[in-house]
């Protein structure tokens, strides 16, 4: 695909109550995002990132992050999130929505998953856990029918939706399926790898136990 033709959208609920199973849940919701953003900023086919939330403090950090915000008019879920904010979106660009708690993820993940899901009219990827899913692609066009939420790796198979897996048994394929809501989520993140926001969280952490 030609350059900076994806947006993403990442929805993201309010930090304070977002990762209630870990320890500083709301400070590593936090880093999580900003590593997330990171990630995206950094891959080269990616024109604008936009962040979904109900939040003005979420949104007040997406915008000091130079992304766009919408603000959801009526919270009903996620994938009513995703479909308000592709609203926003420019003609012309395929859309692809990632989760935000994915710490792990890099700039070199992330443009392999797009390159195949370039290839597809609908892709996703599943979580580490293999009942969910971390991410949603759509090529130009397509509409914009998510299916997060419990046991979506099914939902989204069964929407037709091609599965795929950037270098099967990479650290990019690690990056791409780590999700994290609980410590144990949380050591392997750490085990592969996490951005420097939320890296630098764990120092603090650690530092002080």
């Amino acid at each position: 695909m030609a350059s900076a033709e994806w947006s993403v959208i990442i929805p993201m609920k309010p930090f304070n109550s977002a990762k209630s199973r870990l320890p500083f849940g709301p400070i590593f919701a936090q880093s999580f995002l900003l590593d997330v953003i990171s990630a995206a900023h950094a891959t080269p086919v990616i024109g604008q990132i936009r962040i979904v939330t109900a939040d003005a403090y979420v949104a007040e950090v997406a915008a000091s992050q130079n992304c766009s915000v919408t603000i959801e008019s009526a919270p009903q879920g996620i994938n009513q999130a995703v479909a308000q904010a592709a609203l926003d979106e420019l003609p012309g660009h395929a859309i692809a929505v990632i989760l935000g708690d994915m710490p792990c993820l890099s700039a070199d993940a992330l443009s392999s998953a797009l390159e195949q899901a370039a290839l597809a009219d609908r892709a996703f990827v599943a979580d580490e856990a293999g009942t969910g899913s971390t991410m949603w692609f759509s090529r130009s066009g397509n509409p914009i029918t998510t299916h997060f939420g419990e046991r979506s790796r099914a939902a989204h198979r069964a929407s037709g939706a091609l599965e795929i897996d950037a270098k099967p048994g990479s650290l990019w394929s690690a990056q791409l399926h780590r999700d994290v809501d609980t410590e144990v989520d949380l050591w392997d993140a750490i085990r592969i790898g996490v951005g420097s926001h939320t890296a630098d969280i764990v120092r603090t952490r650690e530092a002080g136990a």
